[in-house]
């Protein structure tokens, strides 16, 4: 009955599933409801950073580089204004910037201590000051905030509107999925007779206790805090795309493609109501199956399908490879893991995962803005190539080269760059005012470490979300190839999970994500590689925060040999 009404009253659907989701806490105590209800309000708002100075507070961006400038609020003299709603709302969730800091402590937080080498745009102060353990006084200003975000979504032209639609329903969605996950992880503890939920610790630590993960992730105060920083990550992406630096997401439900009417595109396969059923069935299995094996081995490796040292040596994979990440099913190494992977990760991040990874294209349409188009673009270890789209739309003339280590993820991002081409890639090219045919991109099965590429073969080289999975001696091996396939003058774009020292509420907290089968992220979070890219002879460049992402890029100088490097 849901997929005949899905196929026949699509709108009618997508107020129903709505309608779930909100019956699905209703269960909830009145406080719990408001502290959720008090997450609602921030799917939308405006970048910024607080200065408190007695009475007066100042809202801005510093930035080094181009990154907008929001408001100012003075005293009472509020502007009764959707912005001025936001700043008075997010207020409480920024730090004062000029508490003193232990140096004894610092000098041990690789994401603070990497500011001085790179040009920093004003994110990565917002970041460094966010506090996300703030809390909105009351409803009142709650509702407040909710209708500023709806503004967002009616008003400010066409393309503003169309973007803000389409990432409200997508946060909904997504957040629709995380509740029917958690409600299923649920069910499956009831069915073996036990109950299990998290709950945050004074320490931040994942605690096992009795009731519904729903009610307590809800009562902790979560749910407003992750929403929150939902928003200011698509603020920071609309404030780019607005800007022009890149181009309005492709796959957007609503669209304006520059033009003076709003598109729904309807046709594309990922706003049809079955494909998102479809979606929502996958992760429900593999949400049981994630929280089964997290709270059965509590943070150990399970094994792998393939075994793991036979399969290594005869196929040449590294053994570290087929470890499975985040506990998921099969690890990399088959397709149904590839066809969840986006899906159980966006879930994860409400949405927000798209507009994280997209902050990787501005350091590149920054370093080609006054010369050509770069010419040849590598991704490398693309997983399911979705980044590698967007890539291509602001890069169309590029001849664009993914590899990955997995031969089940690279089938998934030959599909996605397939769909880009048929539905999008003319398009792209005339935009770009380009008369040649588009061209598919080139697949290569690779490990980081050794790429079977000569040297300088590139104009660019993006790496998304790898280095927290690899060990520190395979992270040495790919910074080395990085920046030898790279052309001198080129550019390398590194992005991945924040480290120590990026944020100044997450510091304590942040190793926690080893428990979920992530054996070298402790590591990880405390090394500051940008020294490696300096001993290889890159420069650093620019430096970017979008919530739990960093993006940080290298440029190769003019006159480095790739044979010294």
């Amino acid at each position: 009955s849901i997929m005949v009404l899905a196929y026949r009253r699509p709108t009618l659907f997508f107020l129903a599933r709505f309608t779930i989701v909100l019956i699905s806490i209703s269960y909830l105590k009145e406080k719990q409801c408001d502290a959720f209800l008090s997450s609602s309000q921030v799917v939308f708002k405006k970048q910024c950073l607080s200065q408190i100075d007695g009475s007066r507070t100042q809202v801005r961006a510093n930035s080094q580089l181009d990154s907008p400038v929001v408001i100012e609020r003075d005293g009472q003299n509020i502007i009764d204004s959707p912005d001025s709603w936001i700043a008075e709302g997010i207020e409480k969730h920024l730090v004062d910037t000029n508490i003193s800091i232990d140096s004894t402590i610092e000098e041990k937080k690789p994401g603070l201590n990497e500011n001085e080498r790179f040009r920093c745009d004003s994110s990565v102060q917002l970041w460094r000051d966010f506090r996300a353990d703030g809390s909105f006084e009351d409803l009142r200003r709650a509702q407040k905030l909710i209708t500023a975000a709806s503004s967002y979504s009616s008003s400010g032209g066409l393309r503003r509107q169309a973007y803000w639609s389409s990432h409200l329903l997508r946060t909904t969605y997504f957040l629709g999925n995380a509740v029917v996950g958690m409600m299923a992880k649920d069910l499956n503890d009831r069915r073996k007779k036990r109950s299990i939920s998290t709950d945050d610790n004074a320490d931040g630590a994942i605690s096992t206790t009795k009731g519904s993960s729903i009610a307590n992730i809800a009562k902790s105060g979560l749910v407003a805090r992750m929403l929150l920083e939902v928003a200011i990550v698509y603020n920071q992406d609309w404030r780019w795309i607005e800007s022009k630096s890149i181009n309005f997401p492709w796959d957007a439900l609503v669209t304006d493609q520059n033009k003076n009417e709003i598109k729904i595109q309807l046709d594309h396969k990922q706003n049809s109501p079955l494909f998102a059923l479809l979606e929502t069935s996958r992760l429900i299995r593999e949400s049981v199956g994630i929280f089964s094996r997290r709270d059965k081995l509590g943070g150990s490796p399970s094994e792998p399908w393939l075994d793991r040292k036979k399969t290594a040596s005869a196929m040449a994979y590294p053994e570290y490879y087929f470890n499975d990440f985040h506990y998921q099913t099969d690890g990399w190494m088959s397709s149904s893991s590839a066809s969840v992977y986006e899906v159980s990760t966006e879930t994860l991040f409400l949405g927000k995962q798209d507009a994280m990874q997209r902050q990787t294209l501005i350091p590149l349409v920054q370093h080609f803005e006054n010369d050509e188009s770069p010419a040849a673009i590598l991704e490398v270890a693309c997983g399911t190539g979705r980044f590698a789209t967007f890539t291509r739309d602001n890069f169309p003339k590029a001849d664009m080269t993914l590899t990955d280590l997995s031969p089940f993820y690279l089938e998934k991002a030959r599909q996605h760059d397939q769909y880009w081409m048929d539905y999008r890639g003319e398009e792209a090219l005339k935009e770009n005012l380009i008369n040649t045919d588009i061209k598919p991109a080139k697949f290569v099965q690779a490990n980081a470490e050794s790429l079977p590429f000569p040297d300088n073969s590139f104009d660019a080289v993006t790496c998304v979300y790898l280095f927290h999975e690899l060990p520190e001696n395979a992270r040495l091996n790919a910074i080395s190839e990085m920046a030898r396939i790279v052309k001198p003058g080129g550019i390398i774009v590194l992005t991945d999970s924040i480290q120590l020292g990026d944020r100044s509420d997450s510091d304590d907290r942040i190793g926690n994500f080893k428990d979920l089968n992530e054996p070298h992220y402790e590591n990880y979070i405390s090394t500051e590689f940008s020294k490696w890219f300096e001993n290889c002879g890159l420069v650093c460049d620019k430096k970017y925060v979008s919530s739990t992402t960093k993006t940080v890029s290298f440029i190769k100088p003019r006159n480095v040999n790739s044979s010294n490097v």
